[in-house]
């Protein structure tokens, strides 16, 4: 079988450490990956624009996410998640 590239995945801050174990487990079984990197989406955006220290605001459609990133490290602590306030919501409000 051919060999496979390292895997890079971006997550978000607020998954569970059980939820990266599960699918590392799945993926490790499946496929013949040589190695696993999980990176926070917040970082890769930081990156994305040539900088590691950055305020990143994600409007999802379920809920707005705010991420101080420093120096390339989300810092957990400072973390909003709002579920009241994704794209969902807003067309909601808005289409009233």
């Amino acid at each position: 079988s051919p060999s496979h590239p390292p895997l890079l995945l971006l997550d978000k801050p607020h998954d569970p450490p059980a939820l990266r174990q599960r699918l590392l487990e799945l993926l490790f079984e499946t496929h013949s990956l040589p190695s696993v990197f999980f990176l926070r989406d917040a970082t890769a955006a930081c990156y994305a624009v040539g900088r590691t220290t950055a305020t990143v605001v994600d409007v999802g459609y379920h809920a707005t996410t705010v991420s101080p990133v420093f120096e390339g490290f989300v810092e957990r602590k400072g973390v909003l998640r709002n579920n009241a306030c994704g794209g969902r919501g807003l067309e909601e409000r808005v289409l009233r």
